[in-house]
């Protein structure tokens, strides 16, 4: 899942996590200056993981580099989904009514 990618609302990527199995995600990210930590929403297959526009915190002009890891619940061993992701917030230009 590693790229670039446009965030309007929200954004569905792929997980490659087995289903029936527990599972937090979270997505590593550097803003002002300060490391911060956004736990991810998953499907309920775990096949998805939801980002909502909120990892921008309001400044939409930064672009997200992040690292994006899973952990199993109940295990120390992380799962490194993704280590080379950004996330990138454009304004619409016309606003729906």
């Amino acid at each position: 899942i590693d790229g670039i990618y446009i965030l309007d609302k929200e954004l569905c990527l792929p997980t490659g996590l087995d289903s029936g199995k527990e599972y937090t995600v979270e997505v590593h990210y550097s803003a002002d200056r300060k490391e911060r930590i956004y736990k991810a929403q998953l499907s309920a297959d775990n096949s998805r993981m939801t980002i909502k526009k909120k990892i921008f915190d309001g400044k939409y002009t930064n672009i997200v580099k992040a690292k994006i890891i899973a952990q199993e619940k109940g295990k120390e061993k992380e799962i490194l989904l993704s280590d080379n992701i950004q996330f990138v917030h454009i304004k619409r230009a016309i606003m729906p009514e």
